[in-house]
């Protein structure tokens, strides 16, 4: 009881999620589902945005280089993440970025619920269960992690389930 009472209370005086960054402020780094959910979907909506305007039906690119892509995509994504979407799925010739016609990335379907599990200190992992004639019966897992400022994609995993 002792042992319990005491967890309790220490819960209470340090709450999960909150660190100190560099000058010593307190930052919050707790994610919630409806939070996490956010986030995944404005990486969802950022992939449409960068695949509609970079094919060849739209004039809307406004993309005249990878670089102006991946600085896009840095508010959805780690750098390394975005570096590898873009060398990937776009191509840059004569100051104008085009998709290359290939299956898409790894999606987020926003009408799905998702699991979320705490990692570490402003680390957290979500997971949704899709299942699609496309990509078939599948758990996506999606690592988040707080910059300091958002929460971003760190890592994405899929994981194809039995039958």
């Amino acid at each position: 009881m002792k042992a319990l009472l005491l967890g309790v209370l220490t819960l209470s005086i340090f709450p999960l999620g909150s660190f100190d960054d560099a000058e010593g402020n307190s930052t919050e780094a707790e994610l919630t589902k409806s939070e996490a959910m956010q986030v995944l979907a404005g990486y969802e909506e950022a992939l449409k945005h960068t695949i509609e305007v970079t094919s060849d039906e739209t004039q809307n690119n406004d993309y005249h280089s990878i670089e102006e892509m991946e600085e896009y995509l840095h508010n959805y994504m780690s750098v390394s993440m975005a570096e590898g979407f873009t060398d990937r799925f776009f191509k840059e010739t004569n100051g104008e970025v085009t998709v290359i016609p290939q299956d898409g990335p790894m999606t987020f379907n926003d009408s799905e619920p998702i699991d979320l599990m705490q990692m570490e200190e402003g680390k957290y992992q979500a997971t949704q269960e899709q299942n699609s004639e496309l990509s078939g019966h599948v758990n996506k897992t999606f690592t988040l992690e707080f910059d300091g400022e958002d929460w971003i994609i760190q890592d994405m995993k899929t994981e194809r389930l039995g039958e």
